[in-house]
C-alpha cells in the first residue's frame, strides 16, 4: 500500500490541529448532551447547531496553512455523506426489525432528514482525523503495513464505542428512535448500528490512502472515493443487520 501521501498528511499534524479537532468533537458532544438532557423539546435546533458549528470550524481551518488534513477530509466527507443516504434508506425501511424512525416533522432526502449528509461529513472528518493521527503514532513503532492493520481495528473499535454512547443520547433527544428488533441495547440503541460502525470505520483508512494518492484532480478523487465509501456504509449496514436481526 502506497503511504507516501498519508505520511505527508501526518507530518502536518500537531497540537494546533489536535485542538481544532477537539473543538469540533466537543461542540457536537455539548449540543447532543444539551438536546438529550437539557432541552428535549428543542432537538431539531441542537442537531442543526451541532452539524453547522462543526462544519464551520472544518471549513475555516481547511483554509489555513496548517489545516491541510481538514482540506482533504472535508470534500471526501461531503460526498460520502450524500451517498450515505442510500445506507440510511435501508435503516428506515428494514422489513425484519430494528428500523430507524425519524420524527415526522423532519424534512426528507430519500428517507433521511436534510441534515444527515452533513452529519455524516462531520463524523467522517472527526473519525478520519483520529484514524490518521493513530496511524502516524503507530507507524513510529511498527512498519507501515502493521500500523495500517492495527489502526483499522482500533479506529473501528473507537467508532463503535462512540456510536453506542451517542446513539442513546440521540434517541433521548428525539433525533431518531428504533423499532422493535432482536437486540436493542438499553431499549434505545440497535446493536447492528454499532457493529456497522465498526465495519465502516475499519475500511476508512485503506480508502483514505487511495484517496490521498489519487493522481486525478481533487474533485475527481473526492467524488470517486467518497462514492465508494458511501457504498461501504451501505454494505456495512446490510451485513450488520443480517448478522444481528436475521441470526444466520
Amino acid at each position: 500500500m502506497k503511504t507516501e501521501a498519508l505520511k505527508e498528511l501526518v507530518a502536518g499534524l500537531d497540537l494546533q490541529t489536535d485542538l481544532w479537532w477537539l473543538a469540533m468533537i466537543l461542540s457536537g458532544f455539548l449540543a447532543t448532551f444539551l438536546a438529550a438532557f437539557g432541552f428535549r423539546d428543542a432537538g431539531s435546533f441542537f442537531i442543526y447547531l451541532a452539524v453547522l458549528v462543526r462544519l464551520a470550524i472544518a471549513v475555516g481551518i481547511s483554509q489555513q496553512p496548517f489545516g491541510g488534513v481538514f482540506g482533504r477530509l472535508l470534500p471526501f466527507g461531503l460526498v460520502a455523506g450524500v451517498f450515505a443516504l442510500f445506507g440510511d434508506h435501508m435503516l428506515v425501511n428494514w422489513s425484519e426489525g430494528g428500523q430507524r424512525i425519524y420524527p415526522d416533522r423532519s424534512g426528507v432526502l430519500l428517507s433521511s432528514p436534510i441534515y444527515l449528509p452533513l452529519l455524516w461529513a462531520c463524523s467522517i472528518m472527526e473519525f478520519g482525523y483520529v484514524i490518521v493521527r493513530l496511524w502516524g503514532l503507530i507507524a513510529t513503532i511498527v512498519p507501515p503495513e502493521a500500523a495500517t492493520g492495527a489502526t483499522m481495528l482500533t479506529g473501528g473499535f473507537i467508532a463503535s464505542i462512540w456510536t453506542a454512547c451517542t446513539d442513546f443520547w440521540a434517541v433521548r433527544a428525539g433525533w431518531w428512535s428504533y423499532g422493535s428488533g432482536k437486540v436493542i441495547l438499553g431499549g434505545a440503541c440497535a446493536l447492528y448500528v454499532v457493529i456497522a460502525s465498526f465495519f465502516i470505520y475499519c475500511m476508512l483508512l485503506p480508502l483514505l490512502v487511495r484517496y490521498l494518492s489519487c493522481t486525478g484532480t481533487r474533485v475527481y478523487a473526492a467524488v470517486r472515493y467518497g462514492a465508494i465509501f458511501g457504498g461501504v456504509i451501505y454494505l456495512s449496514y446490510v451485513a450488520a443487520h443480517v448478522l444481528v436481526e436475521h441470526r444466520i
